[in-house]
């Protein structure tokens, strides 16, 4: 009987131990299964990009002009002209 209860009670310290750097491990680096998981899909995820990228050959997107109206000359600031007081939210 003390046997049973001596083998019990190292299963026990065991388990507790496992458990406590279980619960260090997540508290250090939230859950590293899943951070584990989610690097892998995002290595494959990025693979696969670069792949459709050069298979494509996506060239970039043209710049669109500004929608703001171009000053006119007599319009422009100088360098030594001071800019308009601006007011600041009290």
């Amino acid at each position: 009987m003390r046997w049973m209860l001596r083998g019990t009670g190292v299963v026990f310290a065991i388990g507790g131990s496992l458990l406590l750097l279980w619960v260090l491990a997540v508290w250090q680096w939230q859950d590293p299964l899943t951070l584990v998981a989610n690097k892998r899909a995002q290595a494959k995820l990025s693979s696969a990009y670069e792949g459709r990228v050069v298979r494509e050959r996506i060239a970039p997107t043209p710049r669109l002009p500004s929608k703001r109206p171009a000053r006119r000359s007599s319009q422009r600031r100088t360098a030594s002209e001071p800019r308009p007081a601006t007011r600041s939210a009290a």
